[in-house]
């Protein structure tokens, strides 16, 4: 046997370890801004595939499933998850604005922090100028596209060093207003019920590229969907109200030029048989974020969760133990003399219990985390079949609520 074997097997495993992807999950938790969290999704340590994970979560809440230690912290606005983008393969941005009267530095008036996730390192990117409210950020074909405030612009991946400064290109506007925008999606050749050429040469043919009416027509999703090339359609979470918490799948729409004009008809659509929201009566929904890991039409619902915390003097809302230390808070009972009122102890008893019953046991948030294939069974339905494993984890503690009703999670 050669000796360079065992040294190109184990180049082999470390380039493959160097490709593997994660979850990341963002949290502002800490007063000055946010924490990134990588979960290993290929084990099943923490995994069940008990569909409603009720014992999951009480083993959870018990601190037997911590999330891992951040891997970088950054400074930016709390309660602003819209903010937060990835894109170029391995990078997140954080383009909140600067809080009115903050003393940052000057570099943040024009510049946002940019974290590469493999790299482990951090560089400042470009800052929209002026900052844009609610911003939807599309990453599409290497690059970034961002639609808010009535401009599209585009950001290219960072350039070599030494080169031209890296900055936004401002495209043609869209003819509607961001507001209005209730789900949107990418494919591998550009198609919506409003199409935009994405291709370098269109854009850099002057005039930053154009818009095209395709259809009069809604997509199904609530919010982002994803191009899933196995099954050749758009995939996302149902905006029904009749079918909230299922997976719903459309057919990709192709933009032929004869179609402009709004000629497009609606794409035909399905609904998983599979409802995938947590359906435990003793869980409350929060939010939830559907989130493509690629492969064969592989898929994680990162979904919020809040049950009751049975503990005695338990703390309120969102209250919880930071996911870097597996320990639950030592809660004490504070026993206060009761003055003697003449009432009999029977008396007071029920008195007691009804106070108990009128006052509102706190509760705790957990990521509940699904993971899932999707497929065509042999009628033609959308179902996940056997596939789902669901984790739980707890929440840091102090992450807002405004984040925890819009998981920020990405896979890279």
């Amino acid at each position: 046997m050669s000796r360079r074997q065992p040294e190109e097997r184990a180049g082999a495993h470390a380039a493959k370890q160097h490709q593997q992807r994660h979850l990341y999950l963002l949290f502002d938790d800490w007063p000055e801004g946010y924490s990134v969290r990588q979960l290993d999704l290929s084990s099943d340590d923490a995994a069940s595939d008990d569909a409603h994970g009720w014992q999951m979560a009480a083993t959870a809440c018990a601190g037997d499933h911590c999330l891992p230690p951040p891997i970088f912290r950054f400074k930016a606005q709390c309660g602003m998850p819209a903010h937060l983008a990835a894109a170029f393969d391995s990078k997140i941005l954080a383009t909140q604005p600067v809080s009115p009267g903050a003393a940052a530095p000057p570099l943040l008036e024009s510049h946002v922090p940019v974290f590469d996730v493999r790299q482990r390192s951090c560089l400042f990117g470009p800052r929209l100028v002026p900052d844009r409210d609610d911003p939807i950020y599309i990453p599409a074909g290497g690059r970034l596209f961002a639609l808010a405030g009535g401009t599209f612009d585009l950001l290219c991946p960072p350039p070599p060093p030494h080169a031209r400064a890296w900055s936004w290109t401002q495209l043609s506007a869209p003819p509607f207003e961001r507001e209005r925008v209730a789900s949107y999606a990418c494919a591998s050749s550009p198609a919506a019920t409003f199409a935009f050429d994405t291709a370098e040469r269109v854009l850099r043919g002057g005039g930053g590229g154009c818009w095209t009416w395709h259809g009069q027509w809604v997509l199904p999703f609530a919010g982002r969907a994803h191009f899933d090339a196995e099954l050749d359609a758009w995939v996302g979470l149902s905006r029904d109200p009749d079918s909230v918490g299922h997976v719903c799948c459309c057919d990709a729409v192709a933009t032929n030029p004869d179609d402009a004009g709004g000629k497009a008809r609606c794409p035909a659509r399905k609904l998983s048989k599979e409802k995938l929201f947590s359906e435990d009566t003793t869980e409350r929904h929060l939010g939830a974020s559907l989130v493509y890991m690629g492969g064969r039409s592989e898929y994680c619902l990162v979904e919020c969760v809040s049950i009751e915390d049975e503990r005695h003097g338990g703390t309120s809302d969102g209250e919880l133990e930071d996911g870097d230390e597996c320990a639950d808070e030592d809660m004490s009972d504070c026993d206060l003399e009761e003055e003697n009122d003449g009432s009999t102890g029977d008396e007071r008893d029920g008195c007691k219990q009804q106070d108990e019953e009128d006052v509102p046991r706190p509760r705790r948030y957990l990521f509940r985390l699904t993971t899932f294939n999707l497929k065509y069974d042999k009628n033609a339905d959308l179902t996940t079949g056997s596939s789902c494993r669901v984790r739980y984890y707890r929440v840091p503690k102090d992450s807002t609520e405004v984040l925890l009703s819009n998981p920020v999670a990405f896979w890279m």
